[in-house]
């Protein structure tokens, strides 16, 4: 029984899984900024063919702007780029048709696949995720993939405040009145 634990442990810490990371150039952004949003893959056991995820985010307080694609898939016609938004995501998929030394080549221990931005449109916070993945590596095979998503919240613009209600001014005019009727009789 020890041997058959200890040959699960031996098998389970080899393991590595991939890590695909999301990380926004800030922390907080204001009403109007442009969100920059690098998605990266590290801890890569082997050179990637193939991805493809639903870049979900959230469409009530902000819309998507554009996005362009990382190198270490090759450029032109070395491979098959697409990306297409819809209401709150935005599906994005690259196949590979260089040679497997030549994407090993390209592709280090860590590096960037997309980068999407976004436009900042509402107070609120909130955290992109991904869904519907598929990573494969040179063989097609399945990758393992682990998530690490930054958090970030959009907060109201300081220079441009939000107006202060007259309801003051109209009050103390209201008073003034008032004390002005009294004085007179």
């Amino acid at each position: 029984m020890k041997y058959v634990i200890s040959f699960i442990l031996l098998f389970s810490f080899g393991a590595n899984a991939t890590l695909l990371s999301i990380n926004t150039d800030q922390s907080s952004y204001k009403v109007g900024d442009t969100i920059v949003a690098q998605v990266s893959l590290s801890e890569l056991d082997s050179a990637l063919r193939l991805f493809q995820f639903d870049f979900n985010f959230t469409s009530n307080i902000m819309s998507f702007m554009d996005m362009s694609f990382g190198s270490s898939f090759g450029q032109g016609i070395d491979s098959d780029q697409t990306a297409l938004d819809s209401a709150n995501s935005v599906y994005v998929e690259e196949y590979s048709y260089l040679a497997d030394n030549e994407l090993s080549a390209l592709q280090p221990s860590q590096f960037i696949l997309a980068t999407l931005r976004f436009k900042a449109q509402a107070i609120g916070d909130t955290i992109f995720s991904v869904s519907a993945d598929w990573f494969g590596d040179v063989s097609n095979q399945g990758v393992l993939v682990t998530y690490q998503i930054d958090n970030f919240s959009i907060t109201n613009d300081p220079s441009h405040p939000v107006p202060e209600p007259a309801s003051l001014l109209i009050l103390l005019s209201g008073i003034l009145v008032i004390f002005k009727i009294r004085a007179t009789k």
